[in-house]
């Protein structure tokens, strides 16, 4: 199955038998599995790279986000954008469906998580998040770098950004959770194994994160950060419960495996490391 150019997205049917990928020239291709077959090429899905793709559950559909500002909803039968949502100001990282498929929700690097009307496009919500909370007036809230689906709630959805906060949010708009990290002293005695030292710790900020995501029913979030660490919080008691660390590069993203307890996580390198 061959690209022509980079690829920056992928995404499975929810019946696996199909993948979509996505290109940095902005072209989407839609392959048949178990004969590597392109069923379905949309050449010009973006103007610029796609981050990433997601099918509707019956499989009739992508979303794709871009590097162009943009959101789109594209058939697989036309071969054609259905629909497009407009309003982000900058780069569009992750868009997916709601749990009900009734909603689009975007994050984009304009500091904003954009809530949509599938049928209509109308933007329903526009959340800033800052320091935990809504960001208020005239506050830039950091890049959004991630939107996942809440497995526990369905009307709600876990977001990393730029700083070293998670937040979970509701489809109204509303911040329910935030799970952040302590400060450097919190974030090693979290540390399995981390020995205490006298004296006082060098005061500096915790890493932004880059990237997130979740175990399959929810009870973990894992944020990769900045200082090539995964984070990881308990989604019921909003703590840090541990850090993963030997990664050795900058880490873009991660996925969790579907039922067992493991982290494929890949960098700029080009090294994929499997983290139990």
């Amino acid at each position: 199955m061959l690209m022509k150019s980079a690829v920056l997205s992928l995404a499975f049917t929810p019946d696996s038998r199909v993948l979509a990928s996505g290109s940095q020239e902005g072209k989407i291709k839609v392959w048949q599995i178990n004969t590597g077959e392109c069923l379905r090429k949309f050449s010009t899905a973006h103007t610029l790279g796609i981050t990433s793709l997601m099918f509707s559950q019956d499989g009739s559909q992508i979303l794709s986000a871009s590097f162009d500002h943009t959101i789109r909803l594209n058939g697989l039968k036309s071969g054609k954008a259905l629909k497009e949502f407009r309003g982000h100001t900058s780069y569009v990282n992750s868009a997916i469906f709601s749990s009900d498929g009734k909603k689009v929700v975007s994050a984009s690097s304009d500091g904003t998580l954009k809530i949509w009307d599938l049928q209509s496009t109308e933007c329903l919500h526009s959340v800033g998040l800052y320091k935990g909370k809504l960001a208020p007036v005239g506050a830039q809230s950091p890049t959004i770098t991630a939107v996942a689906l809440y497995p526990k709630q369905a009307d709600q959805v876990v977001v990393s950004n730029q700083s070293s906060i998670v937040y979970i949010v509701s489809l109204k708009g509303a911040v329910v959770q935030s799970m952040s990290l302590p400060d450097v002293v919190g974030i090693e005695a979290a540390r399995p194994g981390a020995k205490q030292h006298g004296g006082a710790a060098e005061p500096r900020s915790p890493p932004g994160f880059l990237a997130m995501t979740l175990s399959p029913r929810g009870e973990f979030v894992y944020a990769a950060a900045e200082d090539r660490r995964v984070y990881v919080f308990g989604t019921e008691s909003g703590r840090l419960v541990t850090s993963l660390e030997g990664i050795m590069s900058d880490i873009i993203g991660m996925t969790h495996h579907p039922f067992a307890n493991m982290l494929a996580i890949y960098t700029e390198s080009g090294l994929i490391s499997i983290m139990k």
